[in-house]
């Protein structure tokens, strides 16, 4: 009860820093579930997968352990890029590519190419509408690519 006393009669001013300080520290604190380890071995892509016309299905691969995805051959066989659509016939074989939808990129962590990202992508951005993602396709296409420097 004393105690609670005296953090009542702490000046509002030192109540504030003290919270400010207090949100710092958790706000940088990095737990990370027991399952996870904290290096980087497990590395993840995603890819879609269609089969026959039927609903497509995301998968998450391992990438050190690509082998034994549950993946059809043909699969296998090409380049397996994250974030990439694969469409197969009858008999699991590859007839055409493209990429996961901008909704389905953002929901599963996959960042957006600016360089090649459609209007649908890009309205599926926070904040984005249809205004703003056609003014970015528009500057894209009269000046070109973005350059993008990272410091």
């Amino acid at each position: 009860m004393i105690v609670l006393k005296k953090i009542i009669d702490i000046d509002p001013v030192i109540k504030l820093l003290l919270f400010c300080l207090l949100f710092y520290f958790l706000s940088n604190l990095n737990i990370q579930p027991s399952h996870q380890s904290s290096n980087q071995n497990n590395q993840y892509i995603y890819i879609e997968i269609e089969k026959g016309g039927n609903f497509p299905q995301v998968y998450q691969i391992n990438i050190n352990s690509l082998s034994s995805a549950p993946l059809s051959p043909s699969i296998l066989d090409s380049q397996i890029v994250n974030g990439k659509k694969y469409y197969l016939d009858k008999n699991d074989n590859v007839y055409k590519t493209s990429q996961i939808t901008g909704k389905h990129k953002i929901a599963l962590g996959i960042p957006l190419n600016i360089n090649t990202a459609g209007l649908h992508d890009f309205m599926a951005l926070p904040g984005i509408g249809q205004i703003t993602a056609q003014r970015i396709l528009d500057h894209r296409k009269s000046h070109g690519s973005l350059r993008i420097s990272r410091n």
